[in-house]
């Protein structure tokens, strides 16, 4: 299993100059980007005010990652034309061998690879690395 944070960047922004109806629409409308490119089985949830999680069961780090990647980059070219928005991503797994990994310690991981995300540059995806 692999899981995905995702965290809007700057959102505060979004809702400081456009106002939080407009804030709540670039939520809907990233809930509706990622549900309607994640497979059936994937499990997408609302994390916190503006972060969102998504759980791939049977899905390795390096296919959350591409997944993960390509809803970056549809999110950016969606709102490119309109307010910009960007999202960055973490993302973790515990389809390590010979390692057991909780579920707290897989989101404290896909955690730490967002705000890697963050600090070097936002609009990225970063995978979690020991």
């Amino acid at each position: 299993m692999s899981l995905l944070l995702l965290d809007i960047d700057d959102f505060k922004k979004v809702n400081d100059s456009l106002g939080h109806q407009a804030g709540d629409e670039v939520l809907r409308k990233i809930g509706k980007i990622i549900l309607d490119r994640i497979r059936k089985a994937d499990f997408p949830a609302r994390y916190g005010g503006e972060e969102m999680a998504v759980i791939f069961p049977e899905t390795s780090i390096d296919q959350a990652f591409a997944i993960a990647d390509k809803l970056r980059e549809h999110i950016y070219k969606y709102f490119a034309k309109r307010t910009p928005v960007t999202v960055s991503i973490g993302v973790s797994t515990n389809n390590m061998p010979d390692v057991t990994t909780t579920a707290d310690e897989l989101i404290r991981q896909a955690d730490k690879a967002l705000y890697v995300a963050k600090r070097t540059g936002k609009n990225k995806v970063e995978k979690y690395a020991q």
